[in-house]
This record gives structure tokens, sequence and C-alpha cells, in this order.
């Protein structure tokens, strides 16, 4: 699978035309044909690409997560607060004195670091514009929500944001211990994991004895109707290996580079950035 460089260069934030977007759409209620997911969110909305009248095919999926997550946590607040749209984060959150004035606020300190001031890491400085989950972190943040960042594995070498930011390290079997309890006591948030090429939001997550189900709210979408064609889960074996996936043939014909899917792994040491 053909992986996404980089130094893609961002288009620009041009509108599109209605008939070519897609829709903003509620999750499902229940896992589709996986009685093993018993735990995953309450609520909110699937964003995938191309949403909102604004085409961010091929560089817009981490934006999306964190509307995914932002939407949740907004709903669960029964907060009167706006929610806003790609165009409007990338606007305010693209901006680096914007990010490093949060970044002081959520950690209580006076000077910038230099960790973040010698770093580009701005979705404004970067050709791609694409966003992580450290910039989740800050988004929900300053809607008045705080999380954890946290590193399966260690940091993707690709990653731009700095080292520091980083409360931990898991292993997958941390992961799956954090994301059950996550989604049986926890917020129920959608759960931003990114490899520093492709961002997903896990919604859901179930055990059998051999193996670890996790539902899936990918982004990576061409045009849909339904919120059906992103939503699908994936199974792993106990190391984290990739061994089975709910996506058919009519799925992946609608899905970017027909389907994203077999990215979604922890074995041999991947690792993968987690906001939660």
């Amino acid at each position: 699978m053909m992986k996404k460089e980089p130094a893609y260069l961002r288009p620009k934030l041009i509108p599109l035309d209605p008939i070519h977007c897609n829709k903003v759409l509620p999750f499902p209620t229940l896992p589709q044909k996986n009685s093993s997911i018993s735990l995953y969110v309450n609520h909110g909305n699937y964003y995938g690409y191309n949403t909102e009248s604004i085409k961010d095919f091929g560089w817009g999926c981490a934006w999306r997560c964190i509307q995914m997550a932002l939407c949740h946590q907004l709903i669960s607040a029964k907060s009167e607060q706006i929610m806003p749209t790609l165009e409007q984060m990338f606007l305010e959150f693209g901006q680096k004195d914007v990010l490093i004035t949060l970044y002081q606020a959520l950690h209580q300190i006076a000077e910038v670091p230099s960790y973040l001031k010698d770093r580009n890491f701005a979705p404004h400085e970067l050709d791609s514009g694409w966003a992580e989950p450290f910039i989740g972190q800050l988004v929900l943040f300053r809607y008045g929500f705080k999380h954890e960042l946290i590193c399966v594995n260690g940091i993707p070498e690709d990653a731009y944001a700095p080292a520091e930011a980083f409360q931990r390290v898991i292993s997958f079997p941390g992961l799956v211990s954090l994301l059950k309890l996550h989604f049986s006591t926890g917020t129920k948030m959608p759960v931003m994991m990114d490899d520093a090429s492709y961002a997903y939001c896990v919604i859901g997550i179930g055990e059998t004895e051999e193996f670890t189900f996790l539902w899936i709210a990918d982004p990576h979408i061409g045009k849909s109707e339904s919120n059906d064609v992103g939503i699908y889960w994936v199974g792993l074996d106990k190391e984290g290996g990739k061994v089975m996936s709910s996506v058919g043939p009519e799925q992946r014909e609608k899905m970017y580079q027909h389907g994203c899917d077999g990215t979604i792994y922890f074995s041999e040491n991947k690792k993968w950035m987690i906001l939660i």
C-alpha cells in the first residue's frame, strides 16, 4: 500500500461543490456484525474527507479525527459552544503562536520551551497542512477538555510533535487495557491514533481469547451518502498484528487508496501517537 509522503503539498482551503461533499452523520449505534465489540462510544458524529464543503481529500484525516473527538465532548458536556468547521479549526489552530500559548496554559509554564520555539510543528508551517494528536490535545483544551497524549511503542519517526509533549509510552497490551477502561468508565470520547501518515479514531473495543477487535472511524473516504463506508472493525492478535478486517470490496471502492485498514497494527514495534 502506497504511503502518503510528509512532503505532500496541501491544496488551499477551497470550497467544494455541495454535490461532491460528504455529510456529517451520527455514528452507528452498534458495531456492525461483531458482537465481540461490547464497549463503544455512546454518541457523536462521523466526519470524513470533504465534509462541510471543504476539499481536504488526501491531507485532512487528522483534522477530521479531531472533529470527531471534539464533537463528542461538546455533546457530552451539553455545551453551548459551536462546533467548529475544518476551515475554522485550520485557520485558528494552524498558527504556531496560538498553539504555543495553549501549550503554556495547559502545562502552566511561563517560558516558551526551546523544543517548541525551535521546531516546525504548526500546520501553517508544513507543506502538508497536517495536524496530529498533539494539535488535537490543544484544540480540546481550548474548548475546556483535558486529555492525555501518549504513544504506543514510541514516537513515530516522522512525527512533528516534540517528544516532550507526550506523557508516557505504553505497549499494545497497555493500550488495550486503557481502551477498555476508557470505553467502560471514561468519557468514551473517540480515541485519536496517528502513525504520522494516517489518522483514525477508535470508537469501540472488544476481545475474545485470541483476538482484540477495534471499532474504527476512518475519515479516509471518497464520496459517500452513508456513515458506514468509513466505519469498520479490525481484528488483531495478541501481539497487535492485524489478522482480519470487516472492510468488504464495495466498501473499499469508496475509500482512499481502496482502504487504509492495512496500516492498523501494532506488531513489529510500529509506533503510534494516541490522544485519549
